[in-house]
């Protein structure tokens, strides 16, 4: 009987381990695709700050969790596995996802960097459009969704800009500046606000 409450004991902490990792995981997630995919938090850098936090607490314990099953040779729950796995694929896959892996072939690249912003404006062949804006170190905000494009004129399928209204939902090419900001009557800016194209995929490209 001592040794059955011994081996339960046993079981009941290296599941204690496991759930730790899982925990820590799932805030790893939470936090990601809150900073990914920008939604309305105020303190984005606490954010990175608390991703960082998380992803060396996952370490940890997901390291304390192996050496403690393979020691007392106690595998976590099947549920617990499959739970974590979908867990850590999840970053990748979406992070693939928000990077145009999916979409097909690069239709246009252009950009546009001054001493604040670094934006990268990407479109895709199956009507994707993806807006890069790199604000910290490690960490940028993400923009996309589709477009639709007649004559000279791209028009987004909503405001690529979430928070503000910075870059217009209609953006006008010219040549090889494509203008993205209106002042306050509505008219483009060409003086500064605009992308550089860099890329763009010739004629019956493929």
């Amino acid at each position: 009987m001592v040794t059955g409450f011994y081996m339960f004991a046993k079981k009941k902490k290296t599941l204690s381990y496991w759930k730790r990792v899982l925990i820590s995981m799932l805030t790893v997630d939470v936090v990601f695709f809150t900073i990914s995919y920008s939604l309305p938090i105020k303190n984005t850098l606490l954010l990175v700050v608390l991703f960082w936090v998380s992803a060396i607490f996952f370490s940890v314990w997901l390291y304390k969790g192996i050496v403690i099953s393979l020691k007392r040779k106690k595998a976590p729950p099947k549920w617990l596995m499959v739970s974590l796995v979908v867990m850590i694929l999840a970053i990748p896959i979406s992070a693939c996802y928000q990077n145009g892996v999916f979409w097909g072939k690069k239709v246009l690249e252009a950009t546009f960097v001054d001493e604040t912003h670094n934006l990268n404006l990407v479109l895709c062949q199956d009507g994707h459009y993806l807006i890069r804006s790199k604000r910290y170190a490690l960490i940028s905000d993400t923009y996309f969704g589709k477009y639709t494009k007649n004559a000279d004129t791209i028009e987004f399928s909503g405001y690529p800009s979430r928070r503000s209204r910075f870059i217009a939902d209609k953006i006008f090419r010219e040549c090889n500046r494509i203008y993205f900001h209106k002042d306050d009557n509505g008219t483009y800016d060409k003086t500064f606000y605009y992308f550089l194209v860099k890329y763009q995929m010739p004629s019956g490209g493929k």
